[in-house]
């Protein structure tokens, strides 16, 4: 998740902020006490959104009280608590709730950071690989407390970059050096994107197989026009599994995963929406420039990105309001509502102007 998800908060009364910000407050302590200081790089309003939904789908009772700020200990924060005492008789400020969104966000770290490896060289590299080794202990520790969870993760990350490959081979597209171009390498083997991830078990850079990459599957569901679909599918549907599991009941389960589906859609072309030009630049891989930049009227730049994306993260948006309005809610609905009917749409907005300067 990447911290598009976030409330219009001029727009929440006092005591709906107070509560907001003590679950992101909450989210920040659990993942420093639970999976380490790295951990707490991954905070975002995405993964506060994540255990608010969790904890609004039970009827318990949640109470505020005041602790010191990790940051800041000048500082004083609200943090949430269950309203169960621990061995000393204090109150616990925490939960399973924010216990589940700080493990989905230390999970993902780890994987984030495999793939920056991947893709980065020289002193970056070593960079990523130190802060990988020292976070290990903590992806392990949460991937033992949620094994099924990992198993999600790991599944559509490797799909993900998997219908990357698929995008690329469809479209002949090399990604070289500061140039998106259709042409092989002087070797005369075809360069992939992440070092030639197999795609159905075939090797793309093996030149014996180079006649067979473009297979049935490749056919039947890729053309020009569904590009930027295809490549959102892994993360749409990862995030379909991971809120369809917050359900209590089956009836919440299917409004859970179409809302989990089309919020994990919206987050990715949102994140590629912002970070076209840079990755034009770094020339990486991005379904808009992919798809469009054979066009003669393409610019690499936010505002062509939007107008190319607009129906489909409007169509999104639209999709998860309904979902959202069919869920069985407790606590908390305005707060959920502030953020999917005012707060994903500015989020746009901020990132256009921002872009724009």
């Amino acid at each position: 998740m990447f911290g598009y998800i976030i409330a219009e908060k001029s727009e929440l009364r006092i005591k709906e902020y107070d509560i907001y910000k003590a679950v992101y407050c909450s989210l920040c302590k659990t993942l420093g006490k639970k999976y380490g200081v790295i951990s707490r790089f991954t905070l975002s309003y995405d993964f506060t959104f994540l255990g608010l939904l969790n904890l609004s789908l039970s009827d318990g009772c949640n109470e505020i009280k005041k602790g010191r700020c990790v940051y800041n200990p000048l500082k004083k924060c609200n943090f949430l608590t269950d309203g169960k005492e621990n061995k000393n008789g204090k109150k616990y400020s925490g939960n399973k709730e924010i216990e589940f969104s700080a493990a989905c966000a230390a999970l993902l770290l780890y994987f984030k950071f495999e793939d920056n490896i991947k893709d980065e060289k020289g002193i970056k590299k070593l960079f990523y690989k130190i802060l990988c080794a020292f976070h290990k202990p903590y992806y392990k520790k949460a991937a033992k407390e949620y094994p099924e969870l990992n198993k999600t993760f790991k599944k559509y990350i490797d799909m993900q970059f998997e219908a990357e490959n698929k995008i690329l081979e469809f479209k002949n597209v090399e990604l070289k050096k500061g140039l998106y171009n259709k042409e092989d390498n002087k070797h005369g083997k075809k360069e992939t994107y992440k070092n030639g991830l197999n795609i159905n078990n075939i090797n793309i850079n093996n030149e014996n197989n180079k006649n067979n990459v473009k297979n049935k599957f490749i056919k039947d569901n890729l053309s020009d026009d569904s590009i930027i679909d295809f490549a959102a599918e892994p993360t749409a549907v990862m995030m379909k599994e991971v809120f369809s599991s917050l359900a209590k009941d089956e009836f919440n389960k299917k409004a859970l995963s179409v809302l989990g589906y089309n919020l994990g859609k919206w987050i990715y072309l949102t994140d590629c929406l912002a970070d076209i030009e840079k990755d034009f630049k770094l020339n990486r891989f991005n379904p808009i420039i992919i798809a469009e930049f054979k066009k003669q009227n393409f610019k690499p730049e936010t505002e062509y990105a939007f107008k190319r994306l607009k129906n489909t993260l409007l169509f999104c948006s639209l999709e998860a309001s309904k979902a959202f309005e069919l869920l069985t809610i407790y606590k908390y609905k305005n707060i959920l509502g502030n953020i999917i009917y005012l707060g994903m749409p500015k989020a746009i907005e901020l990132l256009k102007k921002e872009k724009n300067k």
